[in-house]
């Protein structure tokens, strides 16, 4: 019984993920990023380190966006109307996915530009 109720978590955590893939355009430019992210280090062959930092990266970006939409969902559940509180949480919610993503762009940075100048010259 246990395995079955995995299962249909696990089903379910998949079906979010398929969700905000169909309906969350900043989720979808995520994917678009990481697949370039992830194509870009098989071509520069980075190590094993550097694997691990970019999937670290990757996830802490999907991580944030999608717990940014479900904050989202979930206010708009409270409140349709103009709140400034509301505002607040989904500002909050939205500057953690910026800070993810700033934060995987340089660390991108770091990986991949000596890489790409060393490709370069």
């Amino acid at each position: 019984m246990k395995s079955l109720n995995r299962l249909h978590s696990l089903k379910m955590a998949f079906s979010g993920f398929m969700h905000a893939l169909k309906t969350e355009i900043n989720f979808r430019i995520h994917v678009s990023m990481a697949a370039l992210v992830l194509i870009s280090g098989v071509f520069f062959k980075v190590t094993l380190l550097e694997w691990a930092l970019l999937f670290g990266c990757i996830s802490s970006v999907f991580i944030t966006e999608l717990l940014n939409s479900a904050l989202e969902h979930c206010v708009n559940l409270v409140t349709l109307e103009y709140n400034e509180k509301a505002k607040f949480a989904k500002d909050l919610a939205a500057a953690a996915v910026l800070v993810a993503a700033i934060f995987s762009a340089v660390i991108g940075v770091f990986i991949f530009y000596p890489k790409i100048n060393h490709y370069l010259s």
